[in-house]
């Protein structure tokens, strides 16, 4: 491995100092929280609206690189060589970076939320160049050469070259599905095939590395099938584990006012039989939309005469919101108004089959998705619950509707996955669980969310209701616990009573003791220790809405339109009449959905502040409010 990795460096023809990176000024930055590891992208010099910008291939194999369609007026234009770095702009012309290289552009933002996306991957989809130009590491270190080619040309020459072996071809293939012993055996036999050989040879002169036919040919008494399979080790490892492919996007970004926390709305558009369209929203408190991205939502499942109480597939993190469509595929929105596919998992859309004359249905395939994502916004955890076929009874009576629905088979199917942000997501657990009496949820968790310790799930979380109530608003509404590589859950949080809210991120859990029938309030370590038990006013008998400030100093509890905020000191303020608090925005701003008294309509998003709680303010914004993102 020595050895390749000194065959890296020397196919890189020239020593290449890493450049000093540079503040980025005039609103030019880099966002690599998609790069997963595959590389750094850096901001070296900028100006308002343009940047000499940098990425850097870490890795001991080379890797293609690729901008796709850039924004209006946004140009990338391949840095010109210099002292420091005379190889970066080849690399960014070529398309493809050495070993530790890095490939270098000038680029031109001209307004602002302009951006540009770099693609790093050495994926033979992308471009096989990447993959030859790592079996030309690889064979210049197998015959002990030091690469020297006269011009930068040359090394894409000698890619091309080699990929007109079809042996060659079959190698880069085997990497990418991970297989190292078929790329050991397909390089083997590469060179020992009397006419790949010469092409092999005419390719090293071209970097600078004279072997005879015959020295060539020896290699293969050197080298076992073995040691082969170890030079692609590294690459495979980094597909494996998701850092060999990632994104590294360059933004010009005007910047935010600091401290000002958007509200994330998700809203129904219009709803068909495989999707629901909708738009999620980042919301500031002038009720000025920020950034906004349109999706087909996934269709609810046919519960029969109840409505699903669906889990969440829209999630705040690290200054994004993600989200997934009826098809899987998870998207990331920033607060620059860039939408980016970030993963893809495979939920199937419902499908619907009219049965009789009535106007009835059955549905099959009905899946639910769970989303959630890591703190630093670099993994992805999704559950996929294949409920039962609604199987309408053509023999029922009319006039039961809905009550004329069977379901089967009477089990929740289960399948558990992970995935790297930009890279690939993988299948890590299936399972079949009973389900009964519809009680399944008592018996496999509900995926909600993800802390410092992991991804968390609820165990008895509300699946389905004939009403309104609570759990449309309890972001965990379960009993909590971190999950296990298969889903299950662990020791319970927060204590084994605690019917949790939602979490701080301090990890404290804001729990209703004893369930959603009794009007009680308690903030909780997650070992169960009481941090602080909420006295509650006589004037809440139930609890519909409940949310904790993020400085855990004040509580919102609404019971059906009857709202009060507790503070630390005991202290209570009535809200206005007809407001349902759902998630505080800062320790002041609190927001919910207001009702009109006499339509019983929800007017919009609204919000309260504590410095004059018995005012309204309707924002001009209808959708349901996922939660909050801070502004970077």
């Amino acid at each position: 491995m020595r050895r390749l990795v000194a065959a890296a460096a020397a196919l890189a023809l020239l020593p290449v100092a890493g450049a000093t990176a540079v503040r980025a000024a005039g609103g030019v930055q880099v966002d690599n929280s998609l790069a997963n590891g595959a590389a750094t992208g850096t901001v070296l010099r900028a100006s308002p609206d343009g940047a000499l910008v940098e990425v850097h291939n870490p890795h001991q194999f080379w890797t293609n690189v690729v901008l796709p369609a850039a924004g209006a007026g946004v140009t990338f234009q391949p840095a010109p060589p210099s002292p420091s770095d005379p190889l970066g702009g080849f690399y960014a012309r070529a398309g493809v970076i050495a070993p530790g290289a890095d490939a270098v552009w000038q680029a031109r933002f001209p307004s602002a939320n302009s951006s540009q996306v770099v693609v790093v991957s050495p994926a033979f989809a992308v471009s096989p160049d990447a993959g030859a130009l790592t079996i030309a590491t690889v064979l210049v270190s197998m015959v002990g050469g030091v690469a020297r080619a006269k011009t930068a040309d040359d090394i894409l020459r000698a890619a091309h070259l080699l990929l007109t072996v079809p042996t060659i071809d079959a190698a880069i293939e085997a990497v990418d599905q991970r297989d190292a012993y078929g790329f050991a055996v397909a390089l083997y036999d590469s060179i020992g095939d009397h006419a790949d050989r010469l092409v092999i040879v005419r390719t090293l002169s071209l970097l600078g590395v004279s072997v005879t036919e015959q020295a060539l040919k020896r290699v293969l008494v050197v080298w076992t099938i073995f040691e082969l399979m170890q030079l692609a080790a590294d690459e495979i490892s980094a597909r494996i584990l998701g850092t060999a492919q990632g994104n590294v996007t360059f933004e010009n970004v005007p910047a935010a006012p600091p401290g000002s926390p958007l509200l994330v709305v998700d809203a129904a558009l219009e709803q068909s039989a495989s999707s629901t369209a909708s738009r999620v929203s980042l919301v500031a408190t002038d009720g000025k939309v920020v950034a906004s991205a349109d999706y087909q939502a996934p269709t609810p499942p046919n519960v029969g005469n109840a409505a699903p109480v669906l889990p969440a597939h829209v999630v705040a993190a690290r200054h994004a919101v993600y989200f997934a469509d009826a098809s899987g595929t998870v998207r990331r929105l920033s607060v620059d108004g860039v939408t980016q596919v970030v993963a893809s998992f495979p939920l199937h859309p419902r499908r619907d089959v009219p049965i009789g004359a009535s106007g009835g249905r059955s549905s099959y395939d009905q899946q639910e998705i769970a989303l959630a994502v890591s703190p630093d916004g670099r993994q992805l955890a999704a559950v996929i619950y294949t409920l039962p076929d609604a199987v309408l009874d053509p023999s029922c009576p009319p006039e039961q509707g809905p009550g004329c629905t069977r379901f089967m088979p009477p089990s929740i199917h289960v399948d558990v996955y992970r995935a790297w942000v930009a890279g690939p997501s993988w299948l890590v657990h299936s399972e079949d669980v009973p389900d009964d009496r519809y009680d399944w949820t008592s018996r496999y968790p509900i995926l909600v969310g993800w802390d410092a310790q992991g991804p968390i799930g609820v165990l008895q979380r509300i699946e389905a209701v004939q009403d309104g109530g609570p759990w449309q608003y309890a972001a965990f509404g379960g009993y909590p616990a971190h999950l296990d590589p298969l889903g299950h859950p662990g020791p319970a949080i927060g204590g084994a009573d605690c019917l949790a809210w939602t979490e701080l991120d301090d990890q404290e859990l804001l729990c209703q003791p004893g369930g959603y029938r009794r009007a009680a309030v308690s903030l909780r370590k997650p070992d169960g220790t009481a941090d602080w038990n909420v006295p509650l006013p006589r004037s809440i008998e139930s609890i519909v809405s409940l949310a904790i400030s993020p400085d855990g100093g004040r509580v919102a509890v609404g019971d059906f339109g009857t709202a009060v905020v507790v503070d630390r000191a005991g202290g209570t303020v009535t809200l206005p009449k007809g407001f349902d608090p759902i998630v505080w925005l800062d320790p002041q701003t609190v927001a919910g959905d207001a009702f009109d008294s006499h339509s019983y309509t929800i007017d919009g998003v609204t919000l309260v502040s504590m410095a004059a709680p018995g005012r309204l303010t309707v924002l001009d914004v209808r959708g349901r409010i996922v939660g909050t993102l801070a502004a970077p």
